[in-house]
C-alpha cells in the first residue's frame, strides 16, 4: 500500500517499555521498539513505521542534554520529506516536560505525538498497545499538521502546551485543564 503515510516512531523507554523483573517484581526497562510493536496489532494498515530506538531510560532518569538529543532525532525525522508524522514513546514521569520543551523547540508544521502507557506491560490492563495505535492515528492524520506537539494518551489529544499529569495511577491520568483536548480518537477514528 503506496498510498499509506509513513511514520517514525521514537523509542525512549519508560513504563510502557517495562516488564517485571522475575526475581524481585520490579518494572525494568525490557521492551525495545520491535518488541513493543509486536503487541501492537493492525498498525500496518494505518500507516508504514520506520521505528528508531533511541534508548530505554525511565523518564524521570532523562538528563536535559537526552531531551535536547531525543528533540534532534525528532527534527531530523520531521524535516524529511518521506516522513508525514512522528510519534515519541517515552516514560510518564516528565512527559508534560518533555513534549512542551519539543514543542518550543521546533516549529514543525509535521505532527509530532508523544505517547505513553500507565501500566507496564506485563500488567493485564497494560494500555500501551492502544496508545500507539491512537497516537499513530493522529499522527498520521493530514489534519494534525501544523498543531505543534501533542500528546494522546487514553483517547485524548491533549496540546503540549497544557497537557497536565493529574494522577499517578489512572490511565486517563493526562488532562488538558485550562483549554481542554484538541480532539478524541474513538472507534479508529480521530475526531478533532
Amino acid at each position: 500500500m503506496a498510498d499509506r503515510p509513513r511514520i517514525a516512531v521514537v523509542f525512549t523507554g519508560g513504563t510502557i517499555s517495562m516488564l517485571p523483573d522475575p526475581v524481585t517484581g520490579a518494572a525494568v526497562p525490557a521492551l525495545d521498539g520491535a518488541a513493543i510493536l509486536e503487541r501492537v496489532a493492525g498498525l500496518e494498515e494505518i500507516a508504514e513505521l520506520e521505528p528508531i530506538d533511541w534508548g530505554l531510560v525511565p523518564a524521570s532518569h532523562l538528563r536535559f542534554s537526552q531531551i535536547l538529543e531525543i528533540g534532534a532525532v525528532i527534527a531530523d525525522a520531521a524535516e524529511r520529506e518521506d516522513i508525514d508524522g512522528v510519534v515519541v514513546v517515552q516514560g510518564t514521569d516528565v512527559l508534560e516536560e518533555t513534549s512542551y520543551a519539543w514543542d518550543l523547540l521546533h516549529a514543525i508544521d509535521t505532527p509530532v505525538v508523544v505517547v505513553g502507557a500507565m501500566r507496564n506491560a506485563g500488567d493485564p490492563d497494560y494500555e500501551g498497545p492502544a496508545n500507539i495505535t491512537d497516537a499513530v492515528r493522529v499522527a498520521a492524520d493530514p489534519r494534525t499538521r501544523g498543531q505543534g506537539v501533542v500528546v494522546v494518551m487514553d483517547g485524548r489529544i491533549l496540546p503540549a502546551d497544557d497537557v497536565t499529569k493529574t494522577d499517578s495511577q489512572s490511565i486517563a491520568a493526562f488532562q488538558a485543564l485550562n483549554d481542554g483536548p484538541l480532539g478524541f480518537v474513538r472507534d479508529g477514528t480521530v475526531v478533532l
